[in-house]
Order: structure tokens, then sequence, then C-alpha cells
């Protein structure tokens, strides 16, 4: 399944190109973009594939699980999930699962989501090995056992989906978190395959004097920080990656934005550790408005 929100038309259609030939099938869940009559014209060129548009942005979770109820009731044993940016490599299908037959069976067995890869280099700096050690449970040949792995890109045993769902009350933002700690709390396994298997673009990045860095808006940090603080209390993320978030994201933006942002900013973080601290969930657009306004 591939989700959109006001996809870039070009990038998607390289998206399903990559894909068409890995899956049987393909569904796009919409979530309520104003372009979806072009999406909707782009997908009648794709043979087989089929297209859910849901009523409203109901966001990331609401639209994974939409996708998922899809595919699960055409008895389908493997997942794809895919957001609108998201490239695989030829082949990289069937070399990922193929590479997960040649696994222990015990290994096998127990794995309900795999991962695929940019294939990037270990994260450089004691800082930033100690943050990326947190998330690691093992190492199993191409295979690393993880806490968590970024939602597109993964293959998901569509069993899984009689016992855990995507948090729909996250909106958006560590969705896959919370998805992967319910896998693994069911008994199950999440690894991520090593070698380079897809083409992931992030978000908007900006070129500051310590190198380029990921730039997210305002109402990003504040569900990243909502969201996360809620898991970093369930026991499901490690708080030293949370605050390596919140606070790498924050600096970011106030340096993109000026001295002046550094208030609202705050606000959006204070608010967000508190909503998450009383599980006040659901979109807020209303709280990040004025503080959005920067770089778009």
């Amino acid at each position: 399944m591939v989700v959109t929100f006001e996809p870039d038309i070009a990038r998607l259609r390289v998206v399903l190109e990559s894909v068409a030939t890995q899956v049987d099938s393909i569904v796009v869940v919409d979530n309520g973009s104003s372009n979806r009559d072009q999406v909707a014209a782009l997908l009648a060129a794709v043979s087989g594939a089929s297209f859910e548009q849901l009523a409203a942005n109901l966001g990331i979770g609401a639209a994974l699980n939409a996708g998922a109820d899809w595919h699960v009731a055409r008895g389908q044993d493997w997942l794809l999930t895919l957001d609108q940016d998201t490239a695989l490599h030829a082949g990289a299908v069937s070399e990922v699962l193929r590479e997960l037959d040649l696994m222990p069976d015990w290994l096998r067995r127990s794995t309900a989501v795999v991962g695929m890869s940019r294939g990037l280099a270990p994260p450089q700096g004691r800082r930033r090995r100690w943050v990326e050690r947190s998330l690691v449970v093992a190492e199993h040949g191409l295979f690393t056992e993880r806490l968590n792995v970024i939602t597109s890109g993964n293959l998901v045993r569509a069993e899984v989906f009689g016992s855990v769902r995507y948090e729909e009350k996250f909106f958006m933002d560590h969705v896959d978190t919370r998805f992967c700690a319910d896998v693994r709390r069911a008994g199950r396994r999440v690894l991520e395959y090593r070698r380079a298997t897809m083409d992931h673009r992030l978000g908007a990045t900006v070129q500051l004097r310590r190198g380029p860095r990921v730039y997210e808006r305002g109402d990003r940090i504040y569900y990243i920080t909502r969201n996360g603080f809620a898991l970093v209390a369930r026991g499901d993320l490690p708080l030293r990656v949370f605050l390596r978030d919140v606070v790498g994201l924050s600096s970011v933006y106030v340096e993109c934005n000026g001295a002046r942002s550094f208030r609202a900013c705050l606000r959006l973080v204070a608010r967000g550790i508190l909503d998450g601290a009383t599980k006040r969930f659901g979109p807020r657009p209303s709280l990040s408005r004025s503080a959005s306004r920067g770089r778009q």
C-alpha cells in the first residue's frame, strides 16, 4: 500500500513504477489530498492498482489501517507499506524475503515486520552511536533486530493485524514507533535489512554551518514531542532518542527562523510534553499555526 497526502505527482509516478512489478496488487490510500484527481488519473495507468479515498485528512494511522484492511480482505500473507516519496530498488521485495527465508526457523517464524534500508553508513561520533545503540536489540546476519523501523519500506505479516493496529490517535509522527512496540509486545520481532533496497526521501533539509539538517515545521515538532513523550512514558522509546529528536529539530527550527522563534518553539515543545503526559491526542492544527509560518 502507498499512503498519500498532497503528493508530488512526478515522484509518486516513480514510486508506483518501482513497486508495480514487485507485488501482486497495489492500493493507494489518499488522506484527503486536494490533488486526488491527479492521483486517480495516475493510478488509472497502473495495472491492478486500486484507489481508496478517505473523506478528509484522518492521519497516517487511519490511512495505514485502511490499507491493511484492504490487503487482509484479499488474503495476502505480506503487506508492503510505502509513503509517497519512497521508491524501491529493483528486486528489493524478493531479495528481502529470500534472505529472510535463509534465517533460522525460530527467527523467521517470530519476525512480523521487516524494514528495508537506505544502506546508510553507521552514525559517526560517540553521542550518535550511543543513541543508535539504544534502538538495536540484536544482530542476525544481514538483519538487525530493532525496537522500531520507519513505516515506509516495511514488509508486514498480514496475520499481525488481527491483534495489532496503527495508532490513529497519534495522527502523525511516531505511529511507526508505537506499531513496532505493539508488535514486540505481542511476542514478535522487528528486523531491518541492512543492504540498500530503497530510496527514501526525508522531509525538507537545510544547509547550516554544521552541515545539512532535517527541517520540520512547528506543527511537526509538536507532534513529535507529544507522541514521543507518551511513548517514553510507556517504555517504548528510549529517553535519549526522544531528546535527540526534540532538541535537534528545535535547534534547527530556531536557527532557520531566528531568535524570535525560540519562545514559540518552546511553547510547542512544552505543550507537546503536557499533552503527551495527559494523553491528549488527535490533530492539533491551531496550536502551531503561528509557529509554522517560517519555512514550509
